[in-house]
This record gives C-alpha cells, sequence and structure tokens, in this order.
C-alpha cells in the first residue's frame, strides 16, 4: 500500500531544485522559484496555451467507463455517479487546455475518485489545500492584481465566463473565494460539490504546465512526448512532497497509460 504524506501544494514546490528521471530517461524536472510560487508570475505567457498529448483525447463515456471499472470494488457514490465526475472532467480540461486523460490519471492517484477523501492538508478529488486554493483565485485577481500577471487574470477569468459557466450553467468563483479565508467552509465545499475540486484542480495544473513552458520555450507543443516532458514538471509541482515528487508524474502516466488502454480495449 502506497502511504501518501500530504504538505501544501504552494509549498512543496518550492522544496526541491532539481529532479533527475534516471529510471525513465527524462530531463531534469526544474525547480519553481519562490518568487513564481507566490503569486505564480513567471507563468502567465503561455496560460492560454493547450497541452495535450494523447490525440484523441477520452470521451466523457469513455471515461465513465474506465472510472466504473476502477471503482467497481465499492459503492457507486449518489452524488457523483461515474458519468457525472467524467463530464466534469472531460469539460474543464476542454476548457482550460489541459490533457483529460492525465487529469484523470491525477485524481485516481490522488483520491481513487473519491469525492470525500481527506488525507489532512488536502481533499477532495484532487486533495486541493487552502494554499492551492488561493494561489489559484491569485490568478483570478480576487486577492489584488499585484499577485498575478494581467494577462493571467484576463485568461482565466475569460475561460470561467466564455466556457466554464455556459457548459455547467453557474460560475462558481465567487463563493469559493468567500470560503477560501475559512478553511474549514472552503474544504466542505470541495467535497460537498465536485465542480469546485475538478476545476481549482485542473486550474492549479494549468498554471504549472505554463510555469513549465517558461522554464522551456523551446518545446514543441504539437510533439506528445516534448508536451508530456512539461507534464512531468507540472506534475511533480503539483503534488510537491519530497520523496514523492520524484516518482509523482511516473505514478500519474501509469494510470493514464491504463486508461488509454482502456480505451483501446486491449489487456494491462
Amino acid at each position: 500500500m502506497t502511504v501518501k504524506v500530504w504538505i501544501s501544494v504552494a509549498q512543496g514546490a518550492i522544496l526541491l531544485s532539481s529532479i533527475f528521471w534516471s529510471l525513465s530517461g527524462c530531463k531534469t524536472v526544474q525547480k519553481t522559484p519562490r518568487s513564481e510560487v507566490l503569486g505564480y508570475m513567471g507563468g502567465a505567457k503561455y496560460v492560454h496555451e493547450t497541452f495535450v498529448v494523447y490525440k484523441p483525447q477520452p470521451t466523457a463515456e469513455q471515461l465513465a467507463g474506465y472510472i466504473k471499472r476502477e471503482t467497481a470494488d465499492r459503492d457507486e457514490d449518489p452524488v457523483l455517479p461515474p458519468e457525472e465526475l467524467a463530464r466534469l472532467i472531460s469539460g474543464i480540461c476542454l476548457c482550460f487546455g489541459v490533457d483529460a486523460a492525465i487529469m484523470t490519471g491525477v485524481f485516481q492517484l490522488e483520491s481513487r475518485f473519491d469525492r470525500t477523501a481527506d488525507e489532512g492538508n488536502g481533499t477532495g478529488l484532487g486533495q486541493l489545500t487552502g494554499p492551492a486554493i488561493e494561489e489559484v483565485n491569485d490568478q483570478l485577481g480576487r486577492r489584488g492584481r499585484d499577485n498575478a500577471r494581467a494577462e493571467a487574470i484576463e485568461y482565466f477569468n475569460g475561460r470561467v465566463k466564455d466556457c466554464v459557466a455556459p457548459t455547467f450553467g453557474r460560475e462558481p468563483w465567487e463563493q469559493l473565494w468567500e470560503l477560501a479565508s475559512g478553511n474549514s467552509g472552503m474544504r466542505r465545499k470541495t467535497v460537498e460539490d465536485p465542480l469546485y475540486n475538478v476545476l481549482y484542480s485542473v486550474f492549479l495544473l494549468k498554471v504549472y504546465l505554463s510555469l513549465a513552458k517558461t522554464h522551456d520555450s523551446n518545446v514543441d507543443l504539437d510533439d506528445p512526448g516534448e508536451v508530456q516532458s512539461l507534464y512531468r514538471e507540472a506534475l511533480a509541482n503539483y503534488n510537491g512532497v519530497p520523496g514523492i515528487m520524484e516518482s509523482y508524474p511516473s505514478n500519474v502516466l501509469g494510470f493514464t497509460k491504463s486508461l488509454k488502454m482502456h480505451m483501446e480495449g486491449t489487456s494491462e
């Protein structure tokens, strides 16, 4: 059984200077400087880009079938059946240009698709922490325009208004921002309403992807292999736990491979 140790995503992102993927042959994963973590000032240039490894992307129906298979040993959640979770992942990833297959791997590793998961610091599907919520709200300009670049504020608010709200019938940021100052309220809301947890988790990974692209601006976003290298850095920062950061991206991508094989109807 894997033992998971949870600390703040925002804190964990600054702890290691480099991570060498000697077993997988991947490039060094760079440290995210503290000056960039606090408000993510360094990554706004690439927030508008699309970061997709797997083409075509899984459909909501394919995601639902995979989630059903992976959670067959427990009772179905009446609040969040596999079909609804798959719709959230597929729709929100599309809105933000994040790979839905990889995001599904994140949710599987973090919580095994359990919206009620609570490991101490993190809660819900993506194991969000209070600081992670605050950093996401920095990108929306909710804590003042000094904490994010204008282009990031414009992009993220625009995607919420033009894509998330029409797709899911509501614009959820304001209420969660009000709760973010009270950690117990925020934690309760992310469990009660999975839209918040999926949305903020995808949002946070997109910010880390943009930062990774800043660190290696020559990456060709049309090359799946090169985009996957950005995901390795972004996923390590998303997790941020010393001793786990090194293996976390490979573990997520392992689940993603399992999803891909399920989509293709092949055996693992």
